[in-house]
């Protein structure tokens, strides 16, 4: 089931409302995991992103995070935040971890820790990190200058360009514009959600079946603008680069809005009022 992975791996249920998976209900799978699969005793760390991103860019209810703190410390078991996807400024705050008020035993990070160049870190609590051996930690690219040159300078940038405001800024403006869109596209949508600029735009599948997130993608990318599907059911992520302008946002909720609207034309055979009103002026000066 775990396919690659190491023997030894279980999975629990992320919380995911919009899809009916409550947070209480995400903890009972933890609790059911001790009774069929593994004593506490046997679990070296719960690892969990912030953030589901692959997932479907799921953000989990506030109380989460604190509760499942509460589980890891009760049953002995480290809690490790991946914030390979959410992480360094993706959401608004440095770490996404941070919106939840939780600290974890050990942070892993990469991607845009260096803008791009391939660099990856972990940060761990000074007791965890003193108890290991020296050496423990070795990879055959560590430390490489280069990118380490680049993540410094990353972090120049995020405070003299002021970055994490304008994320939190440009993702309150797409956030707002998804959901003022109009009708005749917003008809597909059933859930808009995100943290700063890490969105996701999830369909309503009862209206537009499978494959639609896919397609829309493909009519944006016939457009000039890049989005991507993800997760299981019909939801696109939006992940504009973080030093994104208002008028780029405004670019992208048009091109979007223009995309839904021509995918689920297609699929229904109800074209838009423009549409048909252009092919009815061509008519009338053809017949001329």
């Amino acid at each position: 089931r775990a396919g690659p992975l190491p023997a030894g791996t279980a999975f629990a249920r992320y919380p995911y409302e919009y899809g009916g998976v409550s947070a209480e209900q995400s903890i009972e799978s933890l609790e059911l995991l001790l009774l069929q699969q593994a004593k506490a005793s046997e679990i070296a760390a719960v690892i969990i992103e912030p953030v589901l991103g692959e997932g479907g860019y799921v953000v989990p209810p506030m109380a989460f995070w604190r509760k499942l703190q509460e589980w890891c410390a009760e049953h002995g078991i480290l809690l490790i935040a991946d914030e390979v996807q959410c992480g360094y400024g993706r959401t608004g705050k440095q770490w996404a971890v941070e919106h939840f008020g939780v600290v974890p035993d050990i942070l892993v990070s990469a991607k845009g820790i260096a803008s791009g160049y391939p660099l990856a870190m972990v940060a761990a609590r000074p007791e965890l990190a003193a108890a290991q051996q020296p050496g423990c930690m070795g990879g055959t690219y560590g430390g490489n200058a280069v990118a380490c040159a680049a993540a410094l300078a990353t972090l120049d940038v995020f405070e003299q360009e002021g970055v994490l405001s304008n994320v939190v800024q440009r993702g309150h403006q797409l956030k707002d514009g998804l959901r003022d869109m109009s009708q005749k596209a917003s008809i597909t949508v059933g859930d808009v959600r995100g943290l700063g600029l890490m969105v996701a735009c999830e369909f309503d599948m009862d209206i537009v079946g499978r494959g639609f997130a896919s397609a829309v993608a493909g009519e944006c990318f016939e457009r000039g603008v890049l989005v991507l599907p993800t997760g299981h059911r019909e939801t696109l992520r939006i992940i504009p680069p973080l030093t994104v302008t208002a008028a780029e946002i405004d670019e992208l909720l048009d091109v979007l809005e223009q995309s839904i609207i021509a995918v689920h034309a297609a699929r229904t055979g109800v074209h838009s009022e423009s549409s048909s009103s252009t092919k009815s002026s061509e008519a009338a000066r053809a017949s001329v």
